[in-house]
């Protein structure tokens, strides 16, 4: 199950005439997984129409509580193409398990800030 949530998109003048997207990447979550050691791995799709340069991950639990686990990362997917985020948060004190329900927070250049919500099943 995947949810997203209302979108947090941050952008200052990625709208160009008639508000279609210049140069930007649109990302949306493909698939996900977990497994053991709580290795959380999230396919992420670049609707385009432009490359998304993917900084900053964050996942936490969806109901705030607990440590916030955030990782830089130096993705860029090509419109249309796959691009994967592998992480074990173990390190960062926060434990996945199945059933539960996290937000992803995902910085996309410096121009949008993207927030998925997805229950581990």
């Amino acid at each position: 199950m995947i949810a997203l949530s209302a979108g947090n998109y941050t952008y200052d003048a990625v709208y160009g005439t008639g508000n279609h997207w210049i140069g930007y990447g649109l990302l949306t979550i493909d698939h996900f997984s977990l497994q053991q050691s709580n290795l959380l791995t999230v396919w992420f799709r670049d609707i385009g129409p432009g490359t998304a340069a993917v900084s900053n991950i964050y996942i936490k639990n969806a109901n705030g509580s607990g440590p916030t686990a955030s990782y830089p990362l130096n993705l860029t997917i090509d419109q249309g193409a796959l691009g994967t985020v592998s992480e074990n948060t173990t390190s960062q004190g926060l434990q996945l398990i199945q059933n539960g329900t996290y937000n992803l927070q995902v910085n996309e250049g410096q121009h949008r800030e993207y927030t998925f919500t997805v229950t581990l099943t």
